[in-house]
């Protein structure tokens, strides 16, 4: 039955998202921004002109006589801009939960909480100002190697890691101080391993649905200030050159990508909370 909400709710989200953003453009001023024809621009004509767009898009043509090109670049730029996010992911979950042991293992240790004030300080550092940096240190060049790609990749996790941290340490906290830790602890299981399994893996889901959707809205910044050729930068030349076949793919296709890990983060709190079911 899960899957099936799931199901129902993931095209009810896709096609609000898509049909508001099809609207906006439709009643965009000056030329008619999906077909490229002049016409009277009424409700009527606009839900049936997604209507038609929709029905082409499940086709596999993204409803335009522009769809093939714009599968084609859909197909180039989701892969990149799906790398960032997972290494911006995974090289902050893999520190935050060090800091987050740490903080907890070492809590009298000066010295360690220190440190961990300093990565917490560095993380508060926005997007732009590292973009910022980056150009007036001359390392905004085209994409060619794997430095660059890392580097791209620490700025776009460098929010996330406040987050993560934040949220796995409050969650593991939280459990030292619940009864079923007491209760353990009287049969003789260790308390902290006990409690930890459980929080850091919910914590995990938790900070990283609530953090895919900045990471994609940041690819935006990045992938523009380093000719990193994904969605963001695709999404940023579709509105400079009003190309509204490539924004509604770009839209569909980030759409489809939140929604999922929205879905997906929801199925699994379910089963591994049984008091969220």
């Amino acid at each position: 039955m899960n899957l099936i909400s799931a199901a129902f709710n993931f095209i009810l989200k896709l096609t609000g998202i898509t049909m508001f953003v099809y609207l906006v453009l439709y009643f965009t001023p000056g030329q008619m921004a999906i077909t490229g024809v002049m016409e009277e621009k009424t409700i009527t004509k606009a839900l049936s002109g997604y209507a038609s767009w929709a029905a082409n898009t499940l086709r596999g043509d993204m409803g335009h006589f522009k769809g093939v090109e714009v599968v084609d670049r859909l197909q180039k730029s989701v892969p990149k801009t799906l790398l960032l996010v997972i290494g911006a992911l995974g090289i902050s979950l893999v520190l935050a939960l060090v800091l987050a042991l740490a903080s907890l293992t070492w809590r009298g240790n000066l010295l360690v909480q220190n440190i961990i004030s300093l990565f917490n300080l560095v993380s508060g550092v926005h997007l732009i100002v590292l973009s910022f940096v980056v150009v007036l240190l001359g390392l905004a060049v085209p994409m060619g190697d794997f430095s660059i790609w890392l580097l791209i990749v620490l700025a776009l996790g460098n929010g996330t890691l406040v987050d993560y941290y934040a949220v796995l340490r409050e969650q593991m906290s939280r459990a030292l101080g619940q009864n079923y830790v007491a209760a353990a602890m009287g049969r003789g299981a260790s308390p902290l391993r006990h409690a930890t399994v459980f929080e850091i893996a919910l914590g995990i889901v938790d900070a990283t649905s609530s953090r895919v959707p900045a990471l994609v809205g940041g690819t935006i910044i990045v992938e523009w200030v380093f000719a990193y050729f994904g969605l963001g930068y695709d999404i940023i030349r579709a509105i400079q050159y009003r190309d509204f076949a490539l924004i509604m793919g770009v839209t569909t296709a980030v759409a489809v990508l939140l929604i999922m890990v929205t879905e997906v983060a929801q199925l699994l709190r379910q089963r591994m909370d049984p008091r969220l079911g």
